[in-house]
């Protein structure tokens, strides 16, 4: 739980956040993936926040799941998308773990947040990604 708390919004504005992460990621038994009571991992509020370094930290650990839902369904890419974090989409992307058109429990998936939420570079990059990502909205 302490995780959680370093990554969380609030404690972004103080000095050397990376360096107490990789000291607690070195105890026994923590679990990366472990979510908040909104099942939010560390991973996902460390995209949240737009930490580069801390989302960089956490997706070296041998164990993490960058594609772990939340308890409305949205992923770390959902969150970078929709925040409009273009550095931290290209990090997940990276990943060959990290499902771009996985669906939330509205039914929508990651490229769909960029462009509503006005950020189209994310929505470009989500777009050209190979596989290619399902259309937002099928042309007949």
């Amino acid at each position: 739980m302490l995780l959680h708390c370093l990554v969380c919004y609030t404690v972004y504005l103080f000095f050397g956040i990376v360096d107490v992460m990789t000291g607690l990621l070195g105890t026994n038994g923590y679990d990366t993936n472990q979510g908040d009571s909104t099942s939010i991992t560390p991973l996902a509020w460390a995209v949240r926040g737009g930490q580069r370094e801390a989302v960089d930290l956490l997706l070296r650990q041998e164990a993490a799941n960058p594609d772990k839902p939340d308890n409305t369904g949205k992923t770390p890419l959902s969150w970078a998308a929709m925040k409009g974090y273009e550095q931290v989409v290209k990090q997940l992307l990276d990943r060959q773990d990290v499902n771009p058109g996985k669906q939330d429990k509205n039914g929508h998936i990651p490229p769909y947040y960029a462009p509503t939420t006005g950020h189209e570079g994310v929505a470009n990059l989500l777009q050209a990604w190979k596989p290619p990502i399902p259309a937002l909205f099928p042309v007949d």
